[in-house]
């Protein structure tokens, strides 16, 4: 299943140009929620537990740690974030 639009929240946007966050040594994590997680890009702050999966059929509560972290511009000034992206199978 294909996942839906993906949502930056500004926190995050703030912290990556404060260098806060340093995408070539920091940690980043993948984890699934529930349909019922409402995602807040205006407010959020970061990491919640609130309507995460439960540790179950191949996924662990928490997430998966992302490999492959790259994080380009492109001559038009467009910025991308591509990872090895995780896979569960139930």
């Amino acid at each position: 299943m294909a996942a839906d639009a993906w949502s930056v929240y500004d926190n995050w946007i703030h912290e990556m140009d404060g260098n806060l966050i340093v995408l070539s040594s920091d940690t980043l994590k993948c984890a699934l929620f529930s349909s019922s997680f409402t995602p807040a890009p205006d407010t959020g702050t970061g990491y919640n537990t609130t309507n995460e999966l439960a540790t179950a059929n191949g996924y662990t509560q928490g997430g998966a740690t992302c490999t492959g972290v790259s994080w380009t511009e492109d001559a038009t000034g467009v910025f991308t974030l591509d990872v090895t992206v995780p896979a569960w199978t139930a």
